[in-house]
């Protein structure tokens, strides 16, 4: 079940942050980020009888109302390549075309080939640059972009 995420204080924070640590370590959203996301984003989670499965965090583009940024995207190990991500990020782009977004952005690690072939192949995100150092040394981050229909 996907299901949006709207009380800073709801009983899945917890979960939430520590998907975002199993899947991005300390540079995830935090304790501090999390409510702010819910209250001024949007956060999508998936569960599966009640468990925390999936996670995807977006904001709007302050100098561009019709674009929202995929902050992140997070699925348990033991739920990767059951197709929830493709999901998550359906309900995701529904949602924001409802919304009235023309565009939704992300940037994404050149190693992690699983995420390239989602954003790529399965949505049709294209590259619009490469960021070199984004996040740091070594940490090299692929900017890309998909026109919502």
């Amino acid at each position: 079940m996907i299901k949006s995420i709207e009380d800073p204080h709801h009983a899945l924070i917890g979960e939430m942050l520590e998907l975002e640590w199993e899947t991005f370590g300390e540079e995830g959203v935090d304790r501090w980020t999390m409510p702010y996301l819910v209250r001024h984003g949007k956060v999508f989670v998936v569960l599966k009888d009640g468990t925390l499965v999936g996670l995807a965090e977006a904001i709007r583009d302050f100098e561009d109302e019709d674009h929202a940024y995929l902050v992140g995207l997070s699925i348990r190990k033991e739920y990767r390549r059951w197709g929830v991500a493709a999901k998550l990020m359906a309900a995701l782009l529904d949602h924001l075309s409802s919304r009235g977004f023309t565009r939704l952005s992300l940037t994404v690690s050149p190693r992690n080939q699983a995420a390239l072939s989602l954003y790529r192949d399965k949505f049709g995100f294209h590259e619009v640059s490469q960021e070199p150092q984004e996040y740091g040394v070594g940490e090299d981050r692929i900017r890309m972009e998909l026109i919502i229909a």
